[in-house]
């Protein structure tokens, strides 16, 4: 998985069993794998429902990179390459009891599991934490569902809508007039993936420590109403009267803030002002002096940031995106273009980092994926292999398993650290 002729990379060694399915958790293990873990996912008969499910609103989406499926769309959706590059695939029936003693057997060799099932599913199929630390006493164990493991809402099936809505984030997102709008991009799933990966690793320096195992019981609703802190303070019933709804573009601690419009057709750029210093230095870009002092005088009240607001709007449309942004931040003004995918995949500074990495996948051939963010001073390799084919690493890792037993007599309790 890394590249053994170099500098190792920060997580090699560590052995990670992943039974995550839809987005929180295979994007909080592929940050595993991002970082050099042997991360083997486990397909189950769970997963492949969810593959058929996903492979169905790929279709409907056309969610494929070069827009086709081919024979194998569950192994060329755009979802599955970006979950599980730098992963294994192996495929167990884990209600047959023989399937089930290998993965048995294969807990024995790991740090750590993750999964994002409710909290009925392992203990029904025999494999709860309890009894999987009988055979490994050192195993990290990640649970991600969505309410928590215990607690009245514990069973209630979570994705990203309606976690967000559990969690109070939806009740601050929307129009100014108090209409709500949905979250496109799945904030929640992200947030519990990163959330889980940070108890992991605390657990597992825990475990280093003093050899003990432990369970890590991760609640996704917790893990995004941590992201509505300061809101809390404001009012201690979360009236709708108080300050606590939706602000469209305005953000509460700036004078003016909003997405104004920029040359060309639904292009777009974000400015924020802080103060009357730099409500009176974009009036001198735009406008000259004159403007940049009316402009101060104005934010000092509701009606006439309206004003500027609307001048604002007149006077950015005449530039594009990226040069407005960039004479803005050259003033000291905070702005940004609002860039989309080819945006994103042209911008300069991104292309500096490394950001984007021809991957040549299997059915898929060379194409662009978004690397990892972080940069290490002594490894600088960032990504190494592709989403495997499901299950297609299920006879080298069963192979390898029953070679251990055989050389040692029993299989080795513990993991790789």
């Amino acid at each position: 998985m890394t590249d053994t002729n170099g500098p190792r990379a920060p997580l090699t060694g560590l052995r990670v069993l992943d039974l995550t399915i839809a987005l929180a958790g295979p994007y909080g293990t592929r940050i595993l794998g991002d970082l050099g873990a042997e991360v083997i996912k486990v397909d189950t008969r769970v997963e492949r429902q969810y593959l058929t499910q996903l492979d169905l609103a790929a279709r409907l989406q056309a969610m494929y990179p070069n827009g086709d499926p081919g024979d194998e769309p569950w192994n060329t959706g755009g979802a599955h390459g970006q979950l599980n590059r730098n992963k294994s695939s192996i495929a167990l029936d884990l209600a047959s009891p023989d399937e089930r003693e290998r993965f048995l057997r294969l807990v024995e060799t790991a740090d750590c599991l993750v999964e994002n099932f409710t909290p009925k599913v392992m203990p029904s199929l025999g494999l709860s934490y309890e009894e999987l630390k009988v055979r490994n006493p050192a195993l990290v164990y990640v649970a991600m569902p969505g309410f928590g493991s215990s607690g009245p809402r514990s069973m209630f099936p979570a994705f990203a809508p309606t976690t967000e809505a559990a969690s109070g984030f939806l009740s601050m997102v929307g129009y100014e007039d108090g209409t709500l709008v949905p979250n496109p991009m799945s904030l929640a799933d992200f947030v519990g993936g990163l959330n889980a990966i940070v108890g992991l690793m605390g657990a597992l320096w825990n475990t280093r420590r003093t050899g003990e195992g432990a369970f890590v019981d991760l609640s996704q609703v917790e893990a995004m109403a941590s992201f509505a802190g300061e809101e809390f303070q404001i009012v201690p019933d979360w009236s709708r009267d108080a300050e606590t709804g939706p602000h469209g573009n305005q953000l509460p601690c700036a004078l003016l803030s909003g997405m104004f419009p920029s040359r060309g057709f639904d292009e777009w750029i974000a400015i924020s002002l802080y103060s009357e210093l730099e409500v009176r230095a974009i009036g001198d870009v735009l406008g000259g002096p004159t403007l940049g002092g009316e402009w101060a005088a104005l934010s000092r009240g509701p009606a006439g940031r309206d004003r500027i607001r609307a001048e604002l709007s007149a006077r950015t449309a005449a530039f594009g995106k990226l040069e407005l942004a960039t004479t803005l931040q050259m003033a000291g003004i905070g702005a940004a273009p609002v860039q989309t995918a080819p945006d994103l995949l042209a911008d300069p500074q991104l292309n500096h980092l490394g950001f984007f990495i021809d991957v040549d996948a299997p059915g898929v051939g060379p194409f662009p994926y978004e690397g990892p963010p972080w940069h290490f001073d002594h490894w600088s390799e960032r990504l190494t292999s592709p989403a495997p084919r499901v299950g297609e690493d299920t006879a080298r890792i069963l192979q390898a398993l029953d070679k251990s037993i055989g050389d040692n007599g029993q299989s080795q309790t513990g993991g790789n650290n």
